[in-house]
């Protein structure tokens, strides 16, 4: 609105500057000539502009308000995202662990369990390269070791059952 007026104001003036500049050409280019005539004329508009400047001034300022307590409420909202995000990826990790640590060590207690419990049928399935799978590797071959020596056990047993029957 005040910008309009300004507009309007300095348009209107537009005639006495063209009148400020034939005076001007019309004395030899003479600047007192021409100032005569303008003189006083930009008051107006000057003041018109200091007053659109002020106001233009006050709006950015209320703008630059809001927008720093938006940005300070997105950053809040961004922090409890990433907060939130991150107790998510400590469940995912968590069970992820269970899955690939946890479980599998079950799993070989209860074959450890079944072995001392004298129980040598069931093998012990390898997982993989890791440690666990290091161990469920060296527990097989104790388990087939003990078999063997159950055998052996068993074989010479017998032999010595026989043996002693004959005798």
């Amino acid at each position: 609105s005040e910008l309009r007026d300004f507009k309007a104001k300095h348009q209107a003036l537009y005639p006495l500057y063209q009148k400020g500049k034939e005076a001007y050409q019309n004395q030899g280019f003479d600047n007192k000539a021409g100032d005569t005539i303008v003189r006083g004329i930009d008051r107006a508009p000057g003041e018109l502009l200091h007053k659109v400047s002020s106001e233009l001034n006050a709006r950015a300022l209320t703008h630059t308000r809001v927008l720093d307590e938006s940005s300070r409420r997105l950053t809040n909202w961004v922090y409890v995202v990433l907060v939130l995000m991150s107790i998510v990826a400590c469940f995912a990790l968590a069970f992820i662990m269970k899955i690939l640590l946890v479980n599998p060590i079950k799993l070989l207690r209860a074959r450890v369990e079944e072995m001392a419990s004298g129980d040598f049928s069931r093998e012990v399935p390898i997982g993989g390269r890791d440690e666990i799978g290091t161990l469920s590797f060296s527990l097989n071959k104790m388990r087939l070791e003990l078999c063997e020596m159950l055998g052996s056990m068993a074989s010479a047993s017998q032999r010595l059952t026989d043996s002693s029957g004959t005798l």
